[in-house]
């Protein structure tokens, strides 16, 4: 029955159930290391605003403070292409 309750809600619910709640674990010399999930999700986000903010990639530490780019479109009606016109960088833990 389970299994059937993942397929009714779709491929995208998963991958982000498993980001949220996946606590991973290494080996190395110093012994076992766990990795919990962080604390919001790492994915590319809309705002309310209409502006997007991506993530950059750091490789595959998730514990490692990201980098953030936030870009947002013209609000000038008379712009036809909706050019990016800001974009700016923040860091988040």
């Amino acid at each position: 029955m389970r299994d059937h309750l993942f397929q009714l809600l779709g491929t995208s619910f998963f991958p982000r159930w498993k980001e949220k709640h996946q606590v991973r674990l290494t080996v190395s010399i110093d012994g076992l290391n766990l990795h919990m999930p962080p604390p919001y999700s790492i994915v590319t986000q809309e705002s309310e605003q209409g502006s997007w903010h991506v993530p950059t990639v750091v490789g595959d530490d998730l514990e490692t403070p990201r980098q953030w780019i936030c870009a947002t479109r013209a609000r000038d009606p008379s712009s036809r292409n909706n050019e990016v016109v800001q974009s700016s960088t923040s860091n988040i833990l």
